[in-house]
C-alpha cells in the first residue's frame, strides 16, 4: 500500500489503480474498494472466504543467511552468514500496520470471511524468521521457497479443514 520496496533488494515504486474509480489516487482506499467489490461479490454468491494475510518480507537476500561457499575448503572472502536469519517483529508489524488494520476492518463487515494470518507461523515475540529449523522459508526477500510454502500450508490447511 505505500508503493514503497522494503530493505535493500528492490528498490522499484510501485502503485496501484483502479480503472473504475481512476479519480481514486490513495492507495489504501483504491485497495478498500477492490477488496469490498471482491468481498460483496464472493458474499452475493454464497462463497466462504478465507482471506490470507501477507507473509512477512525480509527486506534482504535469504541466500545471505547461508555461507555463499560451504563445502570449499577456501573461501573467497570472509563474509559471515546473516545472523539471525530474520525481520525484527517490531519492524514488521510498523511497516504493514495500515494493510492489516485495513484488511481486518473490512473483513468484519463480511461475516463469510475468515483471516488467516500467514506471518504468524514465521514469526515469535521478536523476530519474524527467514529460516527455521535448517530450512530456507523464503526464495527472494518476499517471496517464499518450496519448504517455506510447504510450512505455511500445514498451518493454513487446519483453517480451510473447519471451513
Amino acid at each position: 500500500l505505500t508503493g514503497k520496496d522494503f530493505g535493500v533488494v528492490d528498490v522499484h515504486n510501485r502503485y496501484i489503480a483502479n480503472p473504475k474509480h481512476p479519480n481514486v489516487k490513495d492507495p489504501p482506499q483504491i485497495f478498500e474498494i477492490g477488496m469490498r467489490e471482491t468481498l460483496s461479490r464472493l458474499q452475493k454468491a454464497n462463497k466462504k472466504v478465507v482471506f490470507v494475510l501477507d507473509v512477512p518480507e525480509i527486506g534482504f537476500e535469504p541466500k545471505n543467511c547461508l555461507h555463499g561457499n560451504r563445502g570449499r575448503p577456501l573461501r573467497l572472502n570472509n563474509k559471515l552468514p546473516k545472523s539471525p536469519c530474520a525481520v525484527p517483529r517490531k519492524e514488521f508489524e510498523t511497516r504493514n500496520k495500515i494493510y492489516r488494520d485495513l484488511v481486518t476492518s473490512i473483513a468484519k463487515d463480511y461475516p463469510n470471511v475468515t483471516i488467516f494470518d500467514a506471518a504468524a507461523p514465521f514469526c515469535d515475540d521478536e523476530w519474524c524468521w527467514a529460516m527455521k529449523d535448517g530450512q530456507m522459508l523464503y526464495r527472494d526477500d518476499d517471496h517464499l521457497s518450496v519448504d517455506g510454502s510447504k510450512f505455511l500450508a500445514k498451518e493454513l490447511i487446519k483453517v480451510l479443514s473447519t471451513q
